[in-house]
């Protein structure tokens, strides 16, 4: 009796008295053993406040271990999310259990790999309580369920494709920052699935316009290059916010025939033009979210900032060059207000992902210059599979159908066939291959990088009409929050 007095008595001496005052208590603390090649490892424990105001857990540190951090994970579209916090507030009252799925603490920089049985004294720092002990239980490499069992840091869950945009939504309080780069290659013409030659178009494309009979410029390729910014943003768990902005960079090479008929060529010219595209505004709304499982809807508005009035030189069948209004695809937006609908599904298992999405562009009336763009349709479909903690590899099928332009601008008439709005939209299928990284911890956690490639598997167009040849975007997304 006497012994065990004197041990309790050592025991509560060893107690901050900070600790006793403002009445936390630490327990059950364990942690996982460490394979040899991992120097990370995360800690669970419970923390109690029987004091009478709130307390702020603000950090932790261990002989063992170069640096700690309290961290939370959050499941989002069935994906589970790490990042790090400043603090964790306990309320009076409180019992706060740190586990896999919540709160919790991560070590990194492991002088040695944990072993089972050993025992792991932690120190952690209390805004009120001060520095409070407590010894964590090293379990077997398999005790418990938890996104840290084979590494190095969190299951994600594998990502969807870079080029899908709108694809998963945020918890309450959190951010993005995306920057996307597109490179979209076009060459040839084609009628309907067939491809056609320049001196067929010339011979049999009659012009629509005042002067030859039939066209007399014909383009051979054209280049787009598009920057994309974009901000998402959540109030709540069940809405987020997205705003996006671009600027390109559009040409392409044409050839010109000389007279008002015939297939001489008189000669090559290349038309430019760059700035500002329209902008978007969308709202993400959450439908159901069981973890694996989740449905949101996509619902936004497109404001014409992007120019309909690019002008360039331009060579003519007469030998001049007059300055033109550049033809619909080389201009910058739309000139209206485009409804942006859409809904998106996505799932995940282990390390593999899936999902579905339609995202629609309704045209709300004509713009300034007279005419609309076609509505377009588009549905993707993909499927996606982690490799380790960082890589992803994607899958992705596009199918899209767009309408051909309504109206008609009457400054845009040069004999070329992207003069005529009926030379617009079709029918596509577009296959791409594309890879993700994302750290999910150390000091590029919360960064992803993709890149995806895109082919045409099927191409049905209202011609004569420049036919795709490939597609590369490259892009950068940086998630953090609360502010």
């Amino acid at each position: 009796m006497f012994k065990a007095l004197c041990a309790l008595a050592l025991g509560l001496a060893a107690m901050p008295a900070a600790a006793l005052a403002q009445g936390i208590s630490a327990r059950d603390a364990w942690s996982r053993a460490t394979p040899a090649a991992v120097d990370v490892g995360a800690v669970y424990l419970t923390i109690e406040n029987r004091g009478f105001e709130a307390d702020r857990l603000l950090g932790a540190s261990t002989e063992a271990a170069r640096n700690i951090e309290i961290h939370r994970t959050s499941i989002t579209d069935g994906i589970a999310r790490m990042r790090p916090v400043k603090e964790l507030v306990i309320a009076p009252g409180e019992t706060a259990i740190l586990h896999a799925d919540g709160h919790h603490l991560m070590l990194f920089g492991l002088e040695a790999p944990l072993s089972e049985g050993q025992a792991l004294a932690i120190d952690l720092t209390f805004e009120n309580a001060g520095t409070v002990r407590v010894l964590a239980e090293v379990r077997s490499l398999a005790a418990g369920a938890d996104p840290h069992a084979d590494h190095a840091g969190h299951q994600h869950g594998a990502a969807a494709p870079i080029g899908v945009m709108g694809e998963h939504m945020h918890g309450a309080g959190e951010w993005m920052l995306s920057y996307r780069y597109m490179r979209m290659d076009m060459g040839g013409n084609r009628i309907g699935t067939n491809g056609v030659t320049a001196e067929t178009i010339v011979t049999t494309i009659a012009n629509p316009h005042a002067g030859p009979a039939t066209l007399r410029v014909v383009p051979t390729r054209m280049t787009t290059d598009m920057h994309m910014f974009g901000l998402m943003g959540a109030p709540t768990d069940w809405l987020t916010l997205m705003a996006m902005g671009s600027y390109q960079r559009k040409e392409m090479d044409h050839i010109t025939f000389q007279g008002m008929a015939g297939t001489t060529v008189l000669g090559e010219f290349t038309a430019r033009s760059s700035g500002a595209g329209d902008t978007r505004l969308t709202g993400l709304m959450r439908l159901y979210d069981d973890g694996a499982h989740h449905i949101h809807l996509n619902a936004g508005l497109s404001l014409p900032t992007g120019s309909i009035s690019e002008t360039d030189t331009m060579l003519a069948p007469t030998n001049m060059r007059p300055r033109l209004r550049l033809p619909y695809a080389m201009q910058l937006g739309s000139g209206t207000y485009d409804l942006l609908p859409g809904v998106t599904y996505t799932g995940s298992v282990g390390g593999w992902g899936w999902g579905a999405q339609y995202a629609g562009n309704l045209r709300l009336g004509e713009n300034d210059a007279d005419y609309s763009l076609g509505d377009e349709h588009r549905l993707n479909l993909w499927g996606s599979r982690q490799f380790g903690d960082w890589l992803t590899a994607s899958l992705r099928l596009r199918g899209s159908a767009i309408g051909r332009i309504d109206g008609q601008d009457s400054a845009i008439t040069a004999p070329v066939q992207t003069a005529n709005p009926d030379n617009y939209g079709g029918k596509r299928l577009d296959v791409s291959f594309g890879f993700t990284l994302a750290p999910p911890y150390g000091p590029l956690q919360g960064h992803s990088l993709g890149l995806e490639v895109v082919v045409p598997a099927y191409q049905d167009l209202n011609g004569p009409q420049m036919e795709s040849d490939w597609m590369v975007m490259v892009g950068w997304k940086f998630m953090f929050g609360p502010l």
